[in-house]
C-alpha cells in the first residue's frame, strides 16, 4: 500500500484486526507499507467508532481466515 490511496472507505470494510496490523506496519521501516496521515487518521476513526459501538463482533469468514493463516 502506498501514499496514492485516495478512497478511504476502503478501510470501512476492513476487520479491525486487520486496521491494526496496517497501522503497526505503517510504523515499521522495513514493512513497505506507507500511510498517509489522513489513511492513519481514518483507520484510527474506524477503530474508535467499533470500540464506542460496544465492541460489536464483527462477522469473519471462517474459512478464508484459516485458509489466510495457513499461507502466511
Amino acid at each position: 500500500m502506498s501514499n496514492d490511496v485516495t478512497d478511504y472507505s476502503v478501510f470501512n470494510a476492513m476487520p479491525t484486526d486487520y486496521l491494526r496490523t496496517l497501522l503497526s506496519l505503517d510504523i515499521r521501516a522495513t514493512s513497505g507499507v506507507e500511510l498517509d496521515p489522513d489513511a492513519i487518521m481514518h483507520i484510527l476513526e474506524v477503530i474508535q467508532s467499533r470500540e464506542a459501538n460496544g465492541g460489536i463482533a464483527e462477522a469473519v469468514d471462517v474459512a478464508a481466515a484459516w485458509k489466510n493463516f495457513n499461507e502466511k
